[in-house]
């Protein structure tokens, strides 16, 4: 109801219209407040990640393919092969950690394998593995390979069936550390029951912070 007296307007309401006014009012100091609590987390968020950014190293080792040759009839189905790996970053603890490298025939077999770097996290002092995704990687299960005959730089000759090769710090074997920031895997591989698109050759490389790259190289 609305009635006039001097001049003064006066607007007489219910007891239910209160009530609902006085809810309205909650609910937008309510708003207000969650608004400026997402504003506060959204300050929050953005100093963390830019406090994480300045100390943490988010690229893994980069891999580049300086020697390839494919293997076919005129060379005796022979792989001739160098991939270098090297770390990408400039933080405290961007450093070659470790890296491997395996053959694998793609079939039956298995889903995929973890690897084992060679020593405990530099960082956090604990073991870990990465997982290896055949079927991701190749599209198919697939196992590690031995039908193939290894001559890797620096004299050493060998065959073997374990897929993680070792031996990454001592000069002379199949993996080359050349210094923190770089590394190689050199060598040779022929094939007796050679088949296009049948093998593949995974390499992983890890900094230490964790950072891995696994890269599936079609012979």
């Amino acid at each position: 109801m609305i009635f006039s007296s001097n001049g003064f307007a006066f607007i007489l309401v219910g007891d239910d219209m209160v009530r609902e006014v006085a809810l309205w009012l909650i609910l937008i100091h309510l708003l207000v407040g969650i608004t400026l609590d997402l504003h506060a987390l959204h300050n929050d968020a953005v100093s963390a990640e830019h406090r994480v950014r300045g100390g943490v190293e988010v690229l893994p080792p980069g891999q580049y393919v300086s020697r390839w040759s494919v293997p076919d009839a005129s060379n005796g189905y022979t792989l001739g092969f160098r991939i270098d790996v090297v770390e990408e970053g400039d933080r405290e603890y961007s450093r070659i950690f470790d890296f491997g490298i395996m053959v694998v025939e793609k079939g039956d077999g298995r889903q995929g394998v973890h690897v084992y770097p060679h020593s405990v996290d530099p960082i956090s002092g604990i073991n870990y593995s990465i997982p290896i995704s055949f079927t991701k990687l190749l599209g198919s299960n697939a196992t590690t390979s031995d039908a193939w005959r290894a001559s890797w730089g620096g004299g050493l000759s060998d065959g073997f069936t374990e897929y993680e090769i070792k031996g990454r710090v001592h000069g002379g074997g199949v993996l080359y550390l050349v210094d923190e920031k770089h590394a190689f895997i050199n060598g040779t591989l022929t094939f007796d029951d050679w088949e296009p698109g049948k093998y593949y050759i995974i390499v992983w490389a890890v900094d230490e912070y964790g950072n891995a790259r696994i890269v599936a190289y079609d012979l």
